[in-house]
């Protein structure tokens, strides 16, 4: 994971030197397992996991880990359109609630909320997903987005996004589409990876999923 973290921060500040200065704030947030103990990785230029975010933004972006021992919520990106009182409210929903499903939708839920705050910096619709220690997870679409969105997802090194808008084509539709959510397995000798898209042309259609 130290090879990971500190390649996204040293990659991403050359980055970030081509950014205009008045949007130069950014950060990557990273989760991972090792020996299935939950850490969590802030690659910022401004902000901490803990910390209040820095008034000027530094010229380049450096790390914050924390090794999570219980249930807790971090909030990164635009933290003023959240406030205290609502993240402790998430975090007892999420530490009575467990289920994957009960977590995506309650932090969905939160960011809806945080849209109507943010100066239209943060979009109603999201994506909310959940990882397991075993490596298995899922990913899935809230709110309506009607224009091309088809994320990389990577599974064994390899990026799935492509490989939607080909089979579309091949089956003679249109190859503008967007996510509806992805599921995969659990890590092994092999892996899978479900994705379901929606083409943008059929919106009331149930979609499709390719493997």
């Amino acid at each position: 994971m130290k090879e990971v973290v500190e390649g996204i921060r040293d990659k991403g500040s050359v980055w970030l030197r081509r950014i205009p200065e008045k949007y130069r704030r950014h950060t990557f947030t990273l989760l991972a397992y090792e020996r299935k103990v939950p850490h969590i990785y802030a690659i910022s230029n401004y902000q901490s996991l803990r910390g209040p975010d820095l008034p000027v933004p530094a010229d380049r972006l450096f790390v914050t880990h924390v090794r999570i021992r219980k249930v807790e919520c971090f909030v990164t990106g635009q933290r003023c359109a959240t406030d205290e009182d609502e993240i402790a409210d998430l975090t007892d929903e999420i530490a009575r609630h467990r289920t994957p499903e009960a977590m995506r939708i309650l932090a969905a839920k939160v960011n809806k909320r945080a849209a109507s705050r943010s100066e239209r910096k943060v979009s109603e619709s999201c994506v909310s997903s959940h990882l397991l220690p075993d490596g298995s997870g899922e990913s899935q679409v809230f709110g309506n987005i009607d224009d091309l969105f088809i994320p990389s997802l990577i599974i064994r090194g390899i990026d799935t996004a492509p490989y939607g808008p080909q089979v579309l084509r091949e089956s003679g539709q249109s190859s503008k589409a967007r996510l509806v959510g992805a599921t995969w397995a659990k890590n092994g000798g092999s892996s899978a990876m479900i994705v379901a898209l929606r083409p943008l042309s059929n919106q009331a259609g149930t979609g499709w999923e390719m493997t």
